[in-house]
C-alpha cells in the first residue's frame, strides 16, 4: 500500500498490479512526528473487523489471529492473540489514537507491524509504503 501525507488518494500493489483505492475521507497526517491514518483504511481495504465503544472511546481491531485494543488518547495498546487466549501484550505507543474532524486516526506503523507488515517512510515525498506480508 502506498500513502502520502495530506493526500486522500492511495493505491495498493498486488501481484505486480497497481490498483487505486477509494479516496480516503481524511488524509494521513503527521502528528508529533508520527503518521496517523483513518482506521477505516484498514477495515475497508483489508476487511479487518472493527468495534467502537463510544462510552469508553475504545477501538477494537481484529485480523487473523490478533486483536488490538486502543483507547482514544491512551498511549498504549493491548494486543491479544486469539489462538493463545492467555497471551496478551501491553505495548507502548509512540502516539495514541486521536479523533480529528469526527474521524478516528490511528498509528500506521504500529498497526502495520503488529499485523506483520514492513513500513517504509520516504521523507522527501512524505510517502509511506506498507508491504503487507500476512495480508496480501
Amino acid at each position: 500500500m502506498s500513502l502520502q501525507i495530506g493526500n486522500i488518494n492511495s493505491y495498493i500493489i498486488k501481484s505486480g498490479e497497481v490498483n487505486s483505492l477509494p479516496p480516503l475521507d481524511t488524509p494521513p497526517i503527521l502528528y508529533n512526528g508520527r503518521t496517523l491514518v483513518p482506521i477505516r483504511l484498514f477495515v475497508d481495504t483489508y476487511g479487518m473487523k472493527i468495534k467502537w465503544e463510544a462510552e469508553t472511546r475504545k477501538i477494537y481491531l481484529e485480523y487473523g489471529d490478533k486483536h488490538i485494543e486502543f483507547q482514544i488518547g491512551r498511549n498504549y495498546a493491548i494486543v491479544l492473540y486469539l489462538d493463545q487466549p492467555e497471551k496478551q501484550e501491553k505495548v507502548q505507543l509512540d502516539i495514541p489514537p486521536i479523533i480529528q474532524n469526527n474521524r478516528t486516526l490511528v498509528p500506521l506503523r504500529f498497526i502495520g507491524e503488529t499485523f506483520g507488515s514492513y513500513v517504509e517512510w520516504n521523507a522527501n515525498e512524505q510517502r509511506i509504503l506498507v508491504s503487507w506480508n500476512t495480508i496480501d
